[in-house]
């Protein structure tokens, strides 16, 4: 997973370039005993069959046997048909994100994780009395699927309605849902290394990796534009390896920008809010469904763009909303971006009125093992809020077993074993505390917005105060504990900040203040 990005070393190689390509399948191409079958359907077409089901395709398309080859990576942002089940041991390339018109056909009976699953532009269709499941996605040419299919039309794609997207189709998903993970450990800030894979490795491979210097693991969770399959990605894997010790980096590759790097399936301007509420919500129930609950961090992929004018106005609406919804479900929000392009449009905002994340997650290629940035101010982001992937694309062998990974230096907040329900008792803690919006005249309107705090709080109690112009010396408003306030005429010359107070089930925290604002003026 990583973006395009200007960096002292030059530009890191997109995510759809692909390193190698596995090519199986002629016209009159069959093989023992598998159930599969090719013939020919004139010069622009051919014909593949599975266990009696058959499907339509361009004559170009490769067609992959995955019972003959267990590691081969099933995604779908190439043209291809896959046959048979994905393997617990794919060999993906760790760059693949968005979507395009593929097709896996596997037995409705195989059990295990998922294929690429959660909002998106793709449907299903089961066919329970050929035996055969049919997992289909699409997005430029539509048709193609149709006549693959042998269906008139294709199930409507959700988009942009926050309130559509639990109704987003969900294709191919076996998880098994758990109420909680094992263990006590609630703080989510991991300092140290870690990597992300396309698909999340098997648990074979997870153990092997224990004696790698790596103890956080990126996971797809779902998205628009998740490209892998996930075969091993259930509940239960996510129980037992963060039991294990692992530290995980929940990751949703939702819409991406308008003229982004992938050509993948694009945020639309006018409906950017909407949509970034939409994709959030879809983000918590896919990471409920894998025992990811509240309190935990959920990083929204994005991929590099030009920024500038709309398209920066776009993503930034996007990811403010992205990150609203999440903390209003109980989530930390995080974004995951080149640092020339995302990255840079969120530093432009940093301390604005939108909705900031929480931890920044950010792409430079620069092999550097620190998550100090020249992108970045050291002020933004400061406490314990970053990631850096200072690699991509490299095969990495440990235990035996090698695996196409980005590589991650981390200092910012993960999923771990014991607060993947966010059921912590843990006193509230502000990692960062509360900011002001509204312009500081007479007359005017302060708001105040939520810090960020561990320990899960479900209240908040407010209190206003008046500083001198230096902010140094403060008392409190008497009457002003609401989230709101509006300045009267004493408060002419002076500052105003506010203190805010988390609570959760259990007890209350100690109150984090924010900074003070500008000397309060005339009308």
């Amino acid at each position: 997973m990583s973006p395009s990005i200007a960096s002292s070393a030059g530009s890191a190689p997109l995510r759809l370039v692909r390193r190698w390509a596995f090519l199986v399948g002629a016209l009159a191409l069959s093989w023992a005993g598998s159930g599969v079958a090719l013939a020919s359907a004139g010069t622009t077409a051919k014909v593949v069959s599975y266990r009696g089901y058959s499907v339509e395709v361009p004559g170009s398309w490769p067609v992959y046997n995955l019972a003959a080859d267990p590691t081969e990576c099933m995604r779908f942002n190439q043209h291809a048909v896959y046959l048979g089940q994905p393997g617990s041991q794919e060999d993906c390339p760790a760059h693949s994100v968005g979507r395009t018109e593929a097709i896996l056909v596997e037995p409705s009976t195989g059990a295990g994780g998922r294929a690429a699953g959660g909002q998106s532009d793709w449907g299903q269709l089961s066919v329970p009395s050929d035996g055969v499941t049919v997992t289909a996605t699409w997005r430029q040419d539509p048709a193609v699927v149709e006549r693959a299919l042998g269906t008139r039309s294709l199930p409507p794609t959700p988009r942009s309605s926050a309130s559509d997207a639990s109704a987003a189709p969900v294709i191919g998903l076996a998880h098994e849902v758990r109420a909680h993970l094992a263990g006590a450990v609630s703080d989510p800030v991991y300092t140290g290394l870690g990597f992300d894979a396309c698909t999340a490795p098997s648990a074979s491979q997870m153990a092997a990796w224990w004696s790698s210097p790596y103890r956080a693991v990126g996971i797809y969770i779902g998205g628009t534009n998740e490209a892998c399959a996930q075969p091993n990605l259930t509940a239960g894997w996510v129980e037992r390896e963060a039991a294990a010790g692992w530290r995980l980096i929940p990751t949703y590759v939702g819409l991406q920008a308008p003229g982004n790097s992938c050509g993948c399936a694009s945020i639309t301007p006018s409906q950017a809010a909407a949509e970034g509420t939409a994709a959030a919500s879809d983000a918590v129930n896919q990471g409920k469904a894998l025992g990811i609950g509240t309190g935990n961090p959920l990083y929204f992929d994005l991929e590099a763009y030009t920024p500038g004018g709309s398209t920066t106005s776009a993503v930034l609406t996007f990811l403010s909303a992205w990150t609203a919804k999440l903390h209003a479900d109980g989530y930390l929000s995080g974004v995951y971006a080149s640092a020339a392009s995302g990255v840079s449009d969120l530093v432009g905002e940093y301390g604005a009125r939108l909705a900031e994340p929480d931890d920044i997650w950010f792409a430079d290629w620069n092999g550097q093992e620190t998550t100090s940035s020249p992108f970045i101010p050291s002020g933004d982001w400061s406490n314990h809020q970053r990631l850096h992937q200072y690699s991509g694309g490299v095969n990495a062998t440990y235990g035996g077993v090698t695996i196409n990974i980005d590589g991650d230096h981390l200092d910012g907040a993960t999923a771990g074993a014991g607060n993947a329900t966010g059921a912590s008792s843990d006193t509230p803690t502000a990692r960062k505390g509360p900011t002001i919006s509204g312009k500081p005249s007479v007359g005017q309107t302060l708001v105040e917005h939520h810090g960020t705090w561990s320990g899960s709080p479900i209240s908040y109690r407010y209190q206003w105060e008046v500083c001198n112009s230096t902010g140094t010396s403060c008392s409190p408003i008497h009457g002003a504990t609401g989230q709101r306030y509006r300045l009267p005429a004493p408060d002419l010359g002076h500052t105003i900040r506010v203190r805010e107070t988390a609570s959760n089930a259990h007890e209350a925290g100690k109150p984090a203040v924010s900074a003070p604002t500008g000397l309060v003026h005339g009308v």
